[in-house]
């Protein structure tokens, strides 16, 4: 039958992706596939990826209007026997390829119609129709692809016989790292740490104001979603206590993890984030970290209150007398790590969802008989 090729096709994420890149596109090579990523940023190959880029236009509406153009031949050209996408605006090249007798998933990272109604670019007024056509549009179109994989159970119910491959982090990572790079825990510096997309909607501004309230420095990686944003931050009276340390790979990650006191996940309580599974979350915890973290219900059923203190992420005064407390009391916090690692070494980790991925792939590319992806769904649920 020979080796089996995958096209791996985003517009928006970088080539290095926690998910896209890290998590599947790896697992594919060591499965045996031969995989082509198709991306904005970045030529040559990468961990056996082999990855081809694609310009794609600056603005927003631009990129939503004519990527599923600008990538139909480049995608042509590969002659995948599955193409893998990651964004929305690539379901018509989805569709399209599927007119073409090519075999075509939709990986959906988050949940679109809720993420449009926290949109501040969209108008107020426009957004509940929007996020309502959105659903629509979305959901058909998905029905008419090979399949769909989902990021979260709460994504998953929306699409039937998805298969649902979470963004739990990889245990091997942190295991990668050797002694002289963790550093023992209370022999730590006063750090806390952020590490992700730097925005509004992700509490950077209520981070800064809280790490004023405190002895502590907020380690701060990642790219700001904006230069004004970035602006606006630095011109904050906390900033003082802010050590930015631009876009790291995923071994300075760990690293940088291994040497801080806790770690702050303090997304702002719009519908799409309430329902998610934040991945920082799950690799502070595994990185033996307490975390500080948005009080919503579905992340404290999602791992508990042993290893985490949940706050009102839209107060700075809230975060800063929970980082205080961390520092505070330093044993406490140790064993809060201890306990969160040990969490997600038993019950979060990466390897179950990435058979389930591989699992399903086999069924897709013909390789295994057809069986029920739903009942695939419902025995790998996100717990």
């Amino acid at each position: 039958m020979g080796v089996k090729k995958i096209c791996v096709i985003t517009a928006v994420h970088a080539h290095n992706d926690v998910r896209i890149f890290h998590k599947e596109c790896r697992a594919l090579v060591e499965a045996g596939y031969k995989v082509v990523l198709l991306c904005p940023d970045f030529e040559g190959e990468e961990q056996g990826v082999i990855c081809h880029r694609v310009l794609v236009p600056a603005g927003r509406l631009s990129r939503i209007r004519n990527s599923s153009r600008i990538f139909w031949k480049p995608a042509l050209h590969e002659d995948a026997d599955l193409y893998h996408i990651h964004d929305p605006e690539l379901l018509p090249l989805a569709i399209r390829l599927r007119k073409r007798g090519k075999r075509a998933v939709y990986d959906v990272h988050e949940d679109l119609p809720l993420q449009i109604l926290s949109k501040p670019w969209i108008p107020r007024l426009l957004r509940p129709l929007m996020a309502t056509a959105a659903r629509w549009y979305e959901g058909r179109a998905a029905a008419r692809l090979t399949g769909v994989v989902c990021a979260t159970q709460p994504i998953a119910r929306r699409f039937p016989g998805s298969v649902l491959v979470a963004n739990y982090p990889d245990p091997r990572e942190y295991m990668a790292l050797s002694q002289r790079e963790v550093t023992p825990y209370l022999e730590r510096p006063p750090y806390a740490c952020y590490l992700g997309a730097i925005s509004a909607i992700r509490g950077i501004v209520q981070m800064v104001e809280g790490t004023q309230k405190t002895p502590l420095r907020l380690q701060l990686a990642g790219r700001y979603e904006s230069q004004d944003l970035r602006q606006k931050t630095e011109q904050m009276p906390g900033y003082s206590q802010v050590d930015y340390l631009g876009q790291l790979d995923r071994g300075q990650v760990m690293e940088l993890m291994c040497r801080c006191r806790m770690g702050l996940v303090v997304l702002q309580p719009t519908d799409s984030y309430r329902e998610s599974v934040p991945i920082k979350l799950l690799e502070y915890l595994l990185a033996g970290l307490p975390v500080i973290a948005s009080d919503f219900p579905y992340w404290k059923e999602l791992v508990g209150q042993e290893s985490v203190l949940y706050v009102d992420p839209t107060s700075p005064d809230a975060i800063g007398q929970a980082m205080n407390f961390l520092w505070d009391n330093p044993q406490l916090a140790k064993r809060m790590g201890e306990r969160g690692r040990e969490l997600v070494l038993n019950r979060y980790h990466l390897q179950g969802q990435i058979e389930n991925l591989l699992h399903f792939y086999r069924i897709w590319l013909g390789q295994l008989p057809d069986t029920d992806c739903k009942e695939g769904n419902n025995e790998n649920s996100a717990d």
